[in-house]
């Protein structure tokens, strides 16, 4: 059971902007599943699983409810298989709840993050590395979606989340959602 600990956003205003790259062979990331991972836990069994939620539920995480997005970028960038939207962390307030929440979650479980924390939220996905030849293509919808992207995204709230076979479950809010989802009608 892989867990990670997320923003969950809902802007429906993102789910349009990755149908942009659907001709490219990219799929939009459904509403509902939209995040940005604070903290990537890993394949966790039942008992240690437990354990995490019953430390986790002593806590209520005060977090940003808007974040600042600064542009469109492909990632990884040798495959590029994800659109995402980058977040500004100047202020490393994003950092610094990570490393929080890297020192409540290490009393459980290891903590084995591949990559370096870059805040993002992907908005597309494709399944396979992007040939050279739809390269252009994606950086013309790219620039022309650049002044559509949103400066400013609401957080609907922090989770811990469970993902299988691209299913993805709230298993506990570690904050209080927000009541109404913002940019999430129709």
């Amino acid at each position: 059971m892989v867990l990670y600990i997320a923003f969950a956003i809902r802007d429906r205003r993102l789910y349009e902007l990755g149908k942009e790259f659907s001709r490219c062979g990219y799929e939009a990331v459904p509403i509902d599943q939209q995040h940005l991972t604070i903290l990537f836990i890993g394949d966790v069994d039942s008992y240690h699983r437990h354990l995490l939620e019953e430390k986790l539920s002593c806590f209520k995480i005060d977090h940003p409810r808007i974040l600042s997005i600064s542009g469109v970028e492909l990632l990884p960038r040798h495959k590029a298989t994800n659109v995402v939207l980058v977040v500004d962390d100047r202020n490393r307030v994003l950092h610094q709840l990570r490393e929080k929440l890297v020192k409540i979650v290490e009393d459980v479980v290891e903590i084995r993050d591949r990559y370096d924390f870059y805040p993002h939220i992907t908005i597309a996905r494709r399944p396979r590395p992007l040939p050279e030849e739809l390269m252009g293509e994606v950086e013309r919808i790219r620039n022309a979606i650049s002044k559509r992207v949103p400066r400013r995204v609401s957080v609907f709230g922090m989770a811990l989340i469970h993902s299988f076979r691209g299913k993805h479950e709230i298993r506990m809010w570690l904050s209080e959602p927000i009541v109404v989802e913002p940019n999430h009608r129709g």
